[in-house]
């Protein structure tokens, strides 16, 4: 038997995405003669997909599931189908060191079989299916590797085929780790504000909020006087598209809050020191000394901002408003140069990694221990296991290899 939180590492159902995919998971448990566990485990949101009601009935009146007290409205019956193909050696692409699928890959291998479970509305069911194959591997130690599953520019457009998972790995970081979703290259979709509005809509919190009730959201998300967080700003909201677009991303730090107003400072935390020397070289000689002032140490705050929250959202609280308040992403990751002991080297982090790493390196006016505990769960982050010694600015990596 398998618990729940062995694969999500909560005892919690936080967003209706989690929900679902434990029903799908839990299929693919019972395919594999397993059973999946949820005693204990609390939801804050309704299942709200009778596709998935379908699994929970069926589950529970086949015993295959344990934990669950109720069943659901049974409108969409599921009825058994072979999913043999799930257990196939090459159902990914194998490359190596990550594992890849894709439409033409899930084609090739499926043959006629694809056609049945790939159509419009069956698409989102498994690509589930291939992610709960790959995830029950990982939890039993059978796999190790990332999967990637690419999609088409219509599938791309198609946010219900696969926000449920993005959701997921997004809730749950750990899984980060073993899955993602790619866009195809052309897709013009703003993942992140789609992702905000699919979890606020589930969730019942898409709609509009007293001040008074921004507040308590304030409070509940963590987001206290000295937090270091991102402020995005929104356009092209009307009407027809109370969604809009991501205009702008602002870091910012939350001074104080009064009579219902953001008292922000605005803070520098993109290029690491290693990153703007690497830059400073690849100017041509005779270009420098009209950017000399590169590599001085870098001022971290370059403003102040003050934000009604009358015009600004909450973490996942939010309807029309001008602005959106939200911590710094802790799975979507990045690749950025940092060193040890003088040596420059490539380093893959987290968002609130690599923000921490220039903002220390900046001498930021921040609370590092706020910062550490809110996003590092109190622990060291990888600014803290590096030797950084001797290094002030951009110009001490480059410094021998200048001609004034």
């Amino acid at each position: 038997m398998i618990h729940i939180s062995e694969l999500y590492k909560k005892d919690y159902f936080e967003t209706v995405s989690e929900y679902r995919f434990a029903l799908s998971f839990a299929m693919e448990c019972a395919r594999r003669g397993d059973i999946l566990s949820v005693e204990g485990v609390r939801s804050q949101a309704d299942l709200n997909s009778r596709v998935h009601a379908g699994y929970k009935n069926y589950l529970m009146d086949n015993n295959l599931v344990v934990g669950f007290s109720s069943k659901e409205e049974d409108v969409y019956p599921y009825e058994e189908q072979d999913y043999s193909f799930l257990s196939k050696d090459n159902l990914f692409e194998d490359n190596g060191e990550y594992l890849y699928w894709d439409m033409d890959w899930g084609l090739e291998v499926l043959g006629r079989l694809f056609y049945k479970h790939a159509g419009v509305g069956d698409i989102p069911y498994l690509l589930e299916f291939l992610v709960a194959r790959h995830l029950y591997d990982v939890l039993t130690g059978k796999e190790t590797r990332k999967l990637y599953i690419k999609l088409t520019m219509q599938l791309s457009s198609t946010f219900s085929s696969y926000l449920d998972l993005v959701s997921l790995y997004n809730s749950c970081p750990n899984l980060a780790e073993y899955v993602e979703i790619v866009l195809h290259e052309r897709s013009s979709v703003d993942l992140k504000l789609s992702l905000f509005k699919y979890d606020s809509n589930n969730l019942g919190f898409n709609k509009e909020y007293t001040v008074e009730e921004k507040m308590n959201f304030l409070q509940l998300n963590g987001f206290t006087e000295g937090m270091v967080l991102i402020l995005f700003d929104r356009k092209g909201i009307n009407t027809s598209n109370d969604l809009g677009s991501i205009e702008m991303a602002h870091l910012v730090r939350l001074d104080e809050v009064v009579d219902g107003k953001l008292y922000l400072t605005q803070l520098r935390g993109t290029r690491t020191y290693e990153e703007t020397a690497k830059d400073f070289l690849m100017i041509p000689e005779k270009n420098r000394a009209l950017y000399y002032d590169l590599l001085d140490k870098s001022d971290s705050v370059h403003g102040s901002m003050v934000v009604d929250l009358r015009e600004c959202g909450v973490g996942s609280r939010f309807y029309r408003e001008k602005h959106l308040l939200d911590s710094i992403s802790t799975t979507d990751t990045v690749r950025k140069l940092v060193s040890n002991n003088g040596k420059i080297f490539e380093q893959e982090m987290t968002e609130a990694e690599a923000i921490f790493y220039t903002l220390m390196q900046n001498d930021a006016p921040i609370d590092a221990d706020l910062y550490r505990d809110y996003y590092f769960g109190g622990g060291e982050a990888i600014w803290d296991s590096l030797d950084h010694s001797g290094i002030s600015s951009p110009y001490d990596f480059i410094k021998d290899e200048l001609n004034f």
